[in-house]
Formats: C-alpha cells, sequence, structure tokens
C-alpha cells in the first residue's frame, strides 16, 4: 500500500524539533511491507494542512499524521482530518475519564481546553494514550486511510507499538524483508559502478548504495507474497553482491566496524592494547563502546605531549 507521512508542527519548520516520528515510521512501515513514497512538513496552519493532505491522498492510499493533536487552539489536524472525511465529532467518555484520572494523579486541576483531546471523529478507530494525554485515530474513507498519532515522539512511538501496528497488519498486500550489507576502502560511485550487473535494470529484489562517513552500506530489499520467499530472495541477492564486491564488505548485518573488530578478536583468542595522542582515545572508546570489549582490550594509553609519549610507551 502506498504510503505518505504528514508531520504537523510550525516548531519543525523553524528548525526547533528534529522531525525524528518520520524515521521511526518509515523504519517500522517499510519493515512492515508499506510503501513510503512522501514525507509532508506543515505548519500549524488549517488552509495548508487541508492542501497537503489533499496531496498525500491524491497518490497515496495511507497518511499516517503526526502532531497537531494537543489541546491548544493551533492544534487542528483532528478537526482538519475529520473534515477531509466527511465526520463529525463525537466526545468519548474514555478520554475523558483518562484524562480526569491523570490530572488527578498529577494533583492539579484540568484546563478546561484540554476536553478538546476527548472528541474525535464519528466513525474513527481510537488508539487510547498510556503514554500522554492525546488520543490517536485511525479513520476510513472510499479506500483512503488516515492515522493521526500525537507529536511528542515518546507518545508516538507507544502507540504505534500499541495499537497502530496492530491495525495496520490488516492492510498488508506484501512481506518487506532487507539486509544492510557495510563496506569499507570503495566509494559510493565505484561501488555502484562494481555493482552494475545487479542495479541496472533491477525489479526485485533491489539493490540500493548509501554513502556514509568513511564507509558505504547496501541496502538489499525484497517484497514478496510471504517473508520466507524475500528472505530467500535478499539471501540469494547477497550472495551475488559478496561475488562481486566481497573484498570490501565487513558487514552482512548491519554491524559497526568496532563491533565487527571485537567480534573477530574474540573468534581468534586474540588481544590488543592501543596507544594514542591527537586522537584522544578515541579509538579505544569506540572498542569499549562494544558489549565484551573487556576480554580484547588489555591497555590503552592517551600520550599527547613529547615527554609522556618517552616515558609510558617508549617512542624513541
Amino acid at each position: 500500500m502506498k504510503t505518505s507521512i504528514l508531520a504537523v508542527g510550525t516548531e519543525l519548520l523553524f528548525g526547533q524539533t528534529v522531525n525524528t516520528n518520520a524515521s521511526y515510521l518509515s523504519e517500522n512501515l517499510n519493515l512492515m511491507g508499506f510503501d513510503v513514497m512522501y514525507h509532508f512538513v506543515v505548519g500549524d496552519n488549517p488552509w495548508r494542512l487541508m492542501e497537503k493532505l489533499e496531496d498525500a491522498f491524491s497518490d497515496t492510499d495511507l497518511v499516517i499524521l503526526t502532531g497537531g493533536l494537543g489541546p491548544t487552539q493551533d492544534d487542528l489536524t483532528k478537526e482538519m482530518v475529520a473534515e477531509y472525511m466527511g465526520a463529525d465529532m463525537y466526545l468519548d467518555e474514555k478520554v475523558v475519564s483518562d484524562l480526569k484520572a491523570i490530572f488527578e494523579k498529577r494533583g492539579g486541576d484540568m484546563a478546561e481546553n484540554n476536553m478538546k483531546q476527548a472528541y474525535l471523529p464519528s466513525g474513527c478507530t481510537p488508539f487510547y494514550n498510556a503514554s500522554g494525554t492525546a488520543p490517536g485515530f485511525a479513520l476510513e474513507k472510499d479506500g483512503k486511510i488516515a492515522v493521526c498519532l500525537p507529536g511528542p515522539p515518546r507518545e508516538m512511538k507507544w502507540l504505534f507499538e500499541n495499537g497502530v501496528r496492530d491495525y495496520l497488519e490488516q492492510f498488508i498486500e506484501k512481506k518487506m524483508v532487507y539486509r544492510v550489507i557495510r563496506t569499507i576502502g570503495i566509494g559510493e560511485s565505484d561501488l555502484e559502478m562494481l555493482l552494475m550487473p545487479l542495479i541496472d535494470g533491477q525489479t526485485d529484489p533491489t539493490v540500493a548504495t548509501y554513502a556514509k562517513e568513511g564507509e558505504c552500506t547496501l541496502r538489499v530489499a525484497s517484497q514478496r507474497d510471504t517473508a520466507e520467499e524475500a528472505a530467500a530472495a535478499v539471501d540469494d541477492m547477497c550472495a551475488r553482491v559478496a561475488a562481486l564486491a566481497g573484498e570490501y564488505i565487513y558487514s552482512y548485518d548491519d554491524e559497526d566496524l568496532n563491533e565487527v573488530v571485537v567480534k573477530i578478536l574474540k573468534d581468534k583468542g586474540l588481544t590488543i592494547a592501543s596507544a594514542e595522542s591527537c586522537t584522544g582515545g578515541l579509538f579505544a572508546g569506540s572498542i569499549t563502546d562494544v558489549p565484551g570489549a573487556s576480554e580484547v582490550l588489555s591497555s590503552s594509553y592517551v600520550t599527547y605531549s613529547n615527554e609522556s609519549k618517552i616515558k609510558e610507551i617508549g617512542v624513541p
């Protein structure tokens, strides 16, 4: 199912808040088998929000919205989605009860405008929020689906994992499986040319290259009727990638280089020591970031001055 993610909030456009919700949702939706086609960001403006809803639904069937579900006047997502879908609002008594319980537990009075959060579109599937005050909901009409989630990442993730994911399962048409391969010692353009026999004219599975700091990654992905079929297709493609670029590959499971180094040292029963100067312990720190590194790193020195280099590690 083709999908859009629409983030609502002027703070996102001002750069005051980073839109981590879009990254989280894209990763999880793709893993579930949804085709995320677009990311939209719009401020707290009803006309522009309605315009972006129309844009999103013009080319996708599922739109996931985040933000704009709070109690203040500029929180308009719920109302705009209801208007777009032609739904009236109703007072959800469970949300009323939940709100009263939350403020009673906090020991304060509930502001009158908090009741705004208890109104939901008629005919929606509510997602009650045990992680905050704003419920989410899903609303369907004529084969189009809007899912609205609160903007705070903690609440958004909680609702996705405790309601939205299960709700979306019914719309999954194919299963997605992908693997991330990590390479080093080759640039992205050279890597793509090396793999061009696999990339040129590809359909499924797909191979995509991505440049990262100091390395490149490959994403091998497949969508099939079952997860088993997709996994088999990915495994076959990974073997073909290895035949062409194996000398540059250090991980087939999206592991960081330091994790792979520690694993190899453990497997071989080896230990290492390090001495650093201008890097100020960065190398040793990258090793000790890996659980179990004490089995392989025996000692580490940071020697910056010439005197300490001579005294501590015997530099002539």
